[in-house]
Order: C-alpha cells, then structure tokens, then sequence
C-alpha cells in the first residue's frame, strides 16, 4: 500500500519542484510587464531593457559605466528616467525634500543596508522611520542652537592654537595641512566632550 501511495504521490510532487521555479519566473516577469506598462508610473521614460529587466542596471554596475550611463540618460530623458523596472534616478533638488524630508513616503531600498556596520545602523543606514526618527530625536538634543554657542569658545582656543602653530613656520615652508586638519579635529572634539588636557595641534612638529 505504501509503494503505491509513492507510485502516484512522488511523479506529482517532482512536477511540482520542476514547475515551481518555472511558474515563479513567469510571474514575477508577467508582474514587471504589469508595472512596466499599466502602472501610473509606466509613462515614466528609460531604455527598454531597463523597463523590462534588473540586467541593465547590474551590467553597467559591473562595467564600471553606472554613473557615465546615468549622465548620458540624463542628457537623453531628462531630470527623471528608469533605470530598472522598479528602480528610478532623479536629478532635481527641488524633490530632495519630498524624497528624503520629514514624513516622507519613500523608503530607502536595500542599499543603504550595505552602509551599516554590522547591526549597527546610523542615520545613513537604517531603513526603518520609526528607528530614523528615534536615532535623529537623540542625536538632535546634542546639536541644539544654544548648545552649539556654548561649545563654540572651545572651538575658538583650538583655532587660535592652530594658527599660532602654522603662523611660527613662516610663509615658506612646506606644511602637511591634512595632516594637522586631523589633529585640529581631534582637539576640537576632545575640548567639546572633555575639556582635553593636551592639545595634539600645539605638541605637533
């Protein structure tokens, strides 16, 4: 009896694993068909491949031509193209509010995952506008105004002990500026956070 359940249940159910893949490919495709051609945002203009499939896009990626590729279809379609059949570019800081402001309605797309280290997401990374809003909350009582004035006599003392260095010099020598722009950022951020007792700008050579 068992052998004859296998007879008939085990021809279908490999059907089923060679058919999966197959259907799934004809539906996802059939659905960016869809998308591409009766959706609101299919008079949007772009390259055909690019309307129909990702290849598009990942071969200029892989080329190294993605950002040469993006001018030149700027140049072609104007401020707003497709360059995937749900991937745009937009070219217009008058939407920069829209897009990426308060209450926005667009959602970062996987790519700024890529930028978090690990776990740990920053304003850049997350994706989530619960998470966004809490992290910027924080962020935002260290950068009020009135705060901002009051640390700036610590920013005042590190520049003065910074031009007093490069001023005893002379005008003809020959100074690394990244170099002590590195160390003048450091005593900046030391005197903010703990009234730093050393300054690495003044025990500089």
């Amino acid at each position: 009896m068992f052998a004859g359940l296998l007879s008939i249940f085990v021809p279908h159910l490999l059907s089923a694993i060679v058919l999966f893949p197959i259907i799934s490919y004809v539906t996802r495709k059939a659905s960016l068909l869809v998308q591409s051609f009766l959706s609101p945002l299919s008079d949007i203009p772009g390259p055909l491949t690019a309307r129909l499939s990702r290849t598009f896009k990942l071969w200029k990626i892989f080329k190294g031509s993605f950002e040469d590729t993006a001018m030149e279809l700027h140049r072609k379609y104007g401020a707003l193209f497709r360059i995937a059949p749900d991937t745009y570019i937009v070219d217009d800081p008058t939407a920069a509010r829209t897009i990426y402001g308060p209450g926005s309605h667009f959602t970062k797309s996987l790519w700024y995952s890529a930028m978090a280290e690990g776990d740990q997401v920053d304003l850049f990374s997350v994706r989530s506008e619960i998470l966004h809003r809490e992290i910027r909350r924080n962020l935002g009582r260290a950068f009020t105004p009135r705060l901002l004035l009051d640390l700036e006599p610590f920013v005042d003392d590190c520049t003065t002990i910074l031009l007093e260095k490069l001023r005893s010099f002379g005008s003809s020598a020959i100074v690394d500026i990244d170099q002590w722009m590195k160390c003048y950022v450091f005593d900046v951020s030391g005197e903010m956070a703990v009234r730093n007792l050393r300054s690495h700008v003044f025990d500089r050579e």
